[in-house]
């Protein structure tokens, strides 16, 4: 049998009561069966499965894992890839993978949900592909500028309704000072891909405002979409693009040198 080893704050005369009572709780309760490699819990003195390090069995109760708000799961230092909780604010177990938290949702259709934090932002499209596989869009969990004007130049671009990346590339190609430009250097959760949306994939946004705005809210360090205007990568003709406004949801044209709002989104 392997040691068992017991850490934590304890003043040494506290330790012998504290491992007794632990037993005896242990013991009143369940069965604690431990050999080479593995421990088991349960009501019925069953050994653990060969393949697993814990092996918890009941066909009466579940399993709690810590439970805590989002701002005390912030608090968590050096967090090790895997690491379990269930976040309180967004009712969901939470996985702590790829430097971020994600929301682990058992049953669900697809293996990403809108509203859920993923990918350096927040999930507001997913669909199926030709092939089957998942995809989607993420929205920035910031504004990336508060005034930017869409570009330095009055030249003619040809832009799509819905493919943001093509457009902000075919923008950045012609103008170095850009809202384009903006999402192409934004880096945020690590990822180098962000764009400037499509006027269709902005008033997705538009669309599940509410979802992604309760993920937002109980994020720590995300920012609320305002009331205001937010530049698409749509062209709207030489001198004017689209715009999306997010306090009714109506699209505009907007000379390109105002100054408006930049949401950067990504694909996966």
């Amino acid at each position: 049998m392997r040691n068992l080893i017991l850490t934590g704050r304890y003043k040494p005369e506290w330790i012998g009561h504290r491992i007794l009572v632990s037993i005896c709780f242990i013991f009143l309760n369940s069965s604690l069966f431990a050999q080479q490699d593995g421990i088991s819990i349960n009501q019925d003195g069953s050994p653990p499965h060969e393949s697993a390090i814990l092996d918890v069995q009941s066909t009466n109760k579940g399993f709690l894992p810590p439970r805590m708000t989002t701002a005390e799961r912030d608090m968590i230092t050096n967090t090790a890839e895997g690491l379990l909780i269930y976040n309180t604010d967004t009712e969901c177990i939470e996985n702590y993978s790829g430097g971020q938290w994600v929301c682990l949702l058992a049953g669900s259709a697809s293996g990403r949900v809108i509203g859920e934090l993923y990918g350096g932002g927040v999930i507001f499209s997913v669909h199926k592909d030709a092939n089957g596989d998942e995809r989607g869009l993420i929205v920035s969990l910031v504004d990336n500028s508060a005034g930017a004007a869409w570009s330095s130049s009055s030249n003619q671009i040809n832009t799509s309704a819905w493919d943001g990346a093509s457009n902000t590339a075919a923008i950045i190609s012609q103008h170095s000072s850009s809202a384009a430009q903006i999402c192409a250097d934004y880096t945020g959760g690590g990822y180098t891909d962000w764009f400037l949306p499509a006027i269709s994939q902005l008033g997705k946004i538009w669309n599940e405002l509410y979802v992604i705005s309760h993920t937002l809210e109980s994020t720590s360090g995300a920012e609320l979409m305002t009331e205001v205007s937010y530049w698409s990568s749509s062209s709207d003709q030489q001198n004017n693009a689209q715009i999306q406004r997010f306090n009714h949801g109506n699209v505009f044209g907007s000379n390109k040198s105002n100054l408006l709002r930049v949401r950067c989104i990504r694909a996966f």
